[in-house]
């Protein structure tokens, strides 16, 4: 049972390297529709200026169309959208593949965050928080130090929930099952000598 959790360096720069990664994730996605764009215009063009050419093709000589260039017209038509579609995924595989690195790059990075976070106990930062009566009241915890997370809040890195001030309610039990209440009605569960020493710090004032 703890209340934070203290990533391996501050939670801003974390938060900072996920941001660029996704940046560079948009700005990929960027340029891959822009490249797709361009592929279905130019494939339109072709496939235009080679509607024209037939048409003209099949008007001069249209007294000598047999079956076997009706099909060559239309094999070279669907050739056209063939080369285009294989041409696309050539240009396009080295930028997929860049995403996927990406995308891996961010999974590893925040696997490695939370595998190097710690429990951090209460006497470490109690001297920081306010408790009066049953009210606890943390600061954002980026006053303390910035690689504290809620531990509740910890399966989003980024939750605003720490860096804003915090209140709860101080709910000892008769059988010993101390917790914190949150605003929303949660509960984070403490072990009995933190609860000591949260009411030794009420008393302390």
């Amino acid at each position: 049972m703890t209340i934070l959790l203290k990533g391996p360096y501050s939670r801003k720069d974390y938060i900072n390297i996920q941001d660029n990664l996704e940046d560079q994730r948009d700005d990929i996605n960027t340029h891959i529709e822009r490249i797709n764009n361009t592929t279905i215009m130019m494939a339109l063009v072709v496939a235009l200026l080679y509607c024209i050419g037939a048409v003209i093709f099949a008007w001069t000589n249209r007294n000598e169309i047999t079956d076997t260039t009706q099909l060559m017209l239309i094999a070279g038509f669907a050739l056209i959208f063939i080369i285009a579609i294989i041409l696309y995924f050539i240009v396009v595989q080295p930028y997929n593949k860049h995403i996927t690195q990406l995308c891996e790059e961010a999974k590893q990075l925040e696997k490695h965050y939370r595998d190097n976070m710690v429990e951090v106990p209460l006497s470490e930062y109690i001297g920081h928080i306010k408790v009066q009566g049953d009210k606890v009241t943390f600061p954002p915890l980026d006053k303390i130090d910035e690689r504290y997370i809620y531990d509740r809040y910890s399966y989003h890195l980024d939750d605003d929930e720490n860096d804003e001030r915090q209140i709860f309610r101080l709910c000892p039990d008769f059988y010993e099952y101390d917790y914190l209440r949150t605003r929303g009605c949660g509960r984070i569960p403490i072990a009995r000598e933190e609860c000591l020493m949260l009411k030794a710090k009420c008393r302390r004032g």
